[in-house]
């Protein structure tokens, strides 16, 4: 039979997920605002959202969207790469980056305010976006529950290929800025 405290200690548990998505959010939308740089989980769906506005053949889609898709993208990966060792309640992570991805849209509505042509504002910005990101990741880990989609595909990774966690996500960071550098040249024709 399950307990009260238990069940408490879930809905908190889920809570404090809820409430650490949206910090997490708010801070990549600040970054986003201060045009000086984003978090890296949003560097392909900034560049493709930017893309989805001047091109008519990319989805005008928002980056909230965007990461949706990765974050999809990454559960899809995730199975091929653990195939049997792929542990079902994983697929949560489609919940969970849907979420972010539409709370990532909500604080893009809600940060507008932020968008300046003065490089010391500007700067300002950026470093308050990383902050209160990193503030939000920190309550993320925290609160223990399903792993988000960009932590998935690392763990995946070092579940398969040995490398310690940390190697292995520096080795996905590195790659999804890669990528977003390359898909800025290639739809944009320059860095943005």
């Amino acid at each position: 039979m399950i307990k009260k405290e238990e069940v408490i200690s879930f809905v908190w548990q889920h809570i404090l997920l809820l409430v650490s998505l949206y910090v997490m959010t708010f801070g990549v939308a600040a970054c986003v605002r201060s045009q000086l740089g984003s978090s890296v989980i949003s560097t392909i769906p900034y560049v493709m959202a930017s893309a989805g506005k001047m091109l008519d053949y990319i989805p005008g889609w928002t980056i909230g969207g965007y990461t949706i898709m990765m974050n999809a993208i990454f559960v899809v990966l995730q199975i091929l790469i653990l195939r049997r060792n792929f542990e079902w309640v994983q697929l949560f992570q489609l919940a969970i980056g849907f979420i972010f991805g539409m709370l990532i849209d909500l604080n893009m509505v809600l940060t507008e305010w932020m968008v300046s042509e003065n490089i010391l504002v500007n700067a300002l910005v950026q470093i308050a976006g990383c902050t209160i990101l990193g503030f939000g990741i920190a309550m993320e880990v925290k609160c223990g529950s399903v792993t988000m989609p960009g932590e998935g595909i690392s763990i995946a990774i070092h579940k398969v290929t040995g490398w310690p966690f940390p190697k292995a996500k520096i080795r996905v960071d590195i790659t999804l800025v890669v990528l977003a550098v390359m898909f800025c040249f290639l739809l944009l024709g320059s860095w943005k």
